[in-house]
């Protein structure tokens, strides 16, 4: 039986026979974005032949778009996570943190609105959407200017503050 683990320091003969971290390795190498690189570097054996030709629905899909002049809209981030675990925890962000968390929510608004605009049903149905990015990017979207600060418009007393 083949192994799933994506572990570099796997002793699993298979893995190897297959080179799978060459693979990663050379993935990893060919995306533009911090996460990608991560996800690339961990990218497990599909389970099956239902799961490769997905897989394969999803990779055409992209060279339609790809012929066709299309393109997705792909931005690297930083890293939220921490940010998310501390809010949600209930204690408070610096507003760079904050930031950062709206911009993300507004990348993945617009990836999410890109893959509909193009009727990408495979790969849309493999990049699952949170719903509640949408409304957390409007609620954000007045609270910081254009380079990151907070706005006049995050709050009445802010906006007072500053006057």
């Amino acid at each position: 039986m083949v192994s799933l683990s994506t572990d570099s320091a796997s002793t699993d003969p298979a893995r190897d026979d297959l080179e799978l971290g060459r693979l990663h390795e050379a993935l990893a190498r060919r995306t533009t974005s911090r996460a990608g690189r991560e996800l690339a570097s961990a990218l497990p054996l599909l389970p099956g032949a239902a799961a490769v030709r997905e897989a394969l629905r999803s990779i055409e899909e992209l060279r339609v778009l790809s012929r066709s002049g299309g393109a997705l809209p792909l931005a690297d981030f930083a890293p939220i996570d921490e940010t998310l675990a501390r809010v949600g925890s209930g204690a408070l962000a610096p507003v760079a943190d904050l930031h950062r968390v709206f911009v993300a929510a507004k990348l993945f608004v617009e990836f999410d609105r890109a893959l509909r605009r193009e009727a990408l049903p495979t790969l849309a149905g493999a990049c699952p959407f949170d719903p509640t990015l949408g409304p957390l990017e409007l609620e954000l979207a007045p609270t910081f200017a254009a380079d990151g600060s907070l706005s006049d418009d995050a709050s009445p007393g802010l906006a007072e503050a500053r006057s």
